[in-house]
């Protein structure tokens, strides 16, 4: 659990100490007063794009602005910033720990120590914790561009399987090196040996994209089968009509082992296979050529259009209400906002699950939330917090205000309130 963020010199944060000693944490305030910087912060520990997509100097602190005072002397430079995290253990298969990172202007990277020892880069802390993050901007995951809701769905993967980030890392890096090849040399051999390497992790990345689908809808039918501790939970979902995850795949269909393998799938154990294993044991050679054939078969086309036009970054996530299969995003603004609701509630009980079943598996998944929840009813409001709570899985959320903190409730009493 992340038990505590300070910051120094950091947006509009001079030094702010900030304690998360719940499983809810709400950070309320004024528009303006730093909240978002807070979670913007703490998403500097998850690879890739952090939660506004800004540069390590945009975040430096403006001198025309503070919030939170020192009453102490600066021990940092003003053209420095510097961001502490302590995280406290939580299960007998992790230890606490404390990263700090440093960032002074006109440097191009940030500086990462953990527990006191300098680390090169973020993939470092693999499997340390993830992170899931709504802001007002892809709250309509549904409706937003594929490319997004595919980022969203993955950090989620993140948190189950710790090698994923890696994964897509070396994918985007190897479908980048074949096109420029494709534009330039041409040179067959060259791209034969991209496109195996691609054809491999392509075919990783999908079988993780797939087994989470398994995953989720597992959890998502143990709610429905009153299979959990929290009632809540049960009583939202039976508000909105059935839902079903799928995810659209060329791999999938190109490769009728693997979609038939998929369809098979029952059970939740069926789908992990053990969270530990090596996945790469699951998938031939022969499949792997079907995929290199296809990365292949598709050069032509892909130096006309100047562009990959085949492979796992052409996928997507869809949601379909019902048996009817029709595609939320065609749904109201309000359909869509409750659908993102129940999605993230129903991963917040897949990772409560595979904690509580599974020995060898720990997922330190933390949830922020800016200035969405405060856009849902009092009703609303109580079910999300009492769930995460109950959930055990960590949450950091912003609003200006909370109408459920107006009245007197078991589940606010139990919430980590901060003020600005």
């Amino acid at each position: 659990m992340l038990s505590k963020v300070k910051l120094h010199n950091f947006r509009n944060h001079k030094l702010r100490e900030i304690i998360g000693n719940s499983p809810c944490n709400i950070i309320l305030g004024r528009n303006g007063s730093g909240k978002t910087s807070i979670l913007e912060s703490i998403s500097l520990l998850c690879a890739g794009r952090n939660l506004r997509g800004a540069t390590y100097s945009e975040m430096l602190l403006n001198p025309m602005i503070n919030f939170g005072h020192s009453q102490i002397e600066d021990e940092i430079k003003a053209d420095t910033w510097q961001v502490k995290y302590f995280f406290e253990s939580q299960n007998k298969n992790t230890l606490s720990n404390e990263i700090e990172m440093e960032y002074t202007k006109e440097q191009i990277n940030k500086i990462i120590t953990l527990n006191g020892k300098r680390i090169k880069n973020i993939s470092e802390l693999k499997g340390l914790c993830s992170f899931i993050y709504l802001t007002p901007k892809n709250e309509m995951i549904f409706a937003c561009a594929t490319s997004e809701r595919r980022s969203f769905f993955d950090r989620m993967i993140h948190g189950i399987f710790p090698s994923h980030a890696s994964l897509l890392s070396q994918y985007n890096h190897h479908i980048k090196s074949r096109l420029q090849t494709l534009k330039t040399s041409h040179d067959p051999l060259w791209l034969d040996a991209i496109e195996n390497s691609l054809a491999r992790l392509a075919a990783e990345i999908t079988l993780n994209r797939g087994r989470f689908i398994r995953l989720m809808q597992y959890s998502y039918n143990m709610i429905l089968s009153g299979s959990t501790e929290v009632d809540y939970i049960k009583k939202l979902f039976s508000e909105i009509p059935f839902i079903h995850l799928e995810l659209k795949s060329q791999i999938f269909n190109e490769c009728e082992s693997f979609s038939e393998y998929y369809r098979d799938l029952k059970h939740m154990h069926d789908a992990t296979f053990s969270i530990s294993d090596d996945i790469m044991k699951f998938l031939d050679d022969t499949l792997i050529s079907r995929i290199q054939e296809k990365y292949k078969s598709a050069r032509k086309e892909d130096v006309l259009l100047k562009k990959s036009t085949f492979g796992s970054h052409k996928e997507d996530f869809i949601v379909f209400l019902s048996d009817e299969r029709f595609d939320i995003k065609y749904c109201s603004v309000g359909e869509q906002k409750l659908c993102t609701m129940v999605v993230l509630l129903t991963y917040a009980n897949l990772i409560h699950n595979l904690n509580m079943e599974d020995s060898q598996f720990f997922s330190n998944v933390i949830l922020l939330l800016d200035d969405v929840i405060s856009r849902l009813d009092q009703r609303y409001q109580t079910i999300l917090l009492d769930a995460l709570y109950r959930l055990g899985v960590q949450s950091w959320i912003t609003a200006p205000q909370l109408e459920i903190l107006n009245h007197a409730s078991t589940i606010t009493s139990l919430l980590n309130i901060i003020t600005l």
